[in-house]
């Protein structure tokens, strides 16, 4: 397996693992809200821009992932919201 392919196997891996642990939270756990949601967001937001230790491709790769599964249910949960 060359490296792109284990880039896209560990996205896919992690973007799925992320929206279900989310869901999984939303169904489980009443305390787990919008806002805790947005704020979760925000720090990782917060700790990809704090690379200073030069983490690597691979953990950027799981970053990116979990960012846009958080996102993306977000947007959901919004939008159910509104409706």
């Amino acid at each position: 397996m060359d490296s792109s392919e284990l880039k896209k196997q560990k996205y896919d891996q992690t973007f799925e693992a992320t929206l279900n642990h989310l869901e999984m939270r939303r169904l489980k756990d009443p305390s787990f809200t919008l806002d805790e949601l947005e704020e979760l967001i925000e720090t990782e937001y917060i700790n990809m821009g704090n690379d200073w230790s030069g983490r690597g491709s691979l953990y950027h790769v799981t970053q990116k992932a979990k960012l846009a599964a958080y996102e993306i249910f977000h947007s959901e949960w919004k939008q159910e919201e509104s409706n």
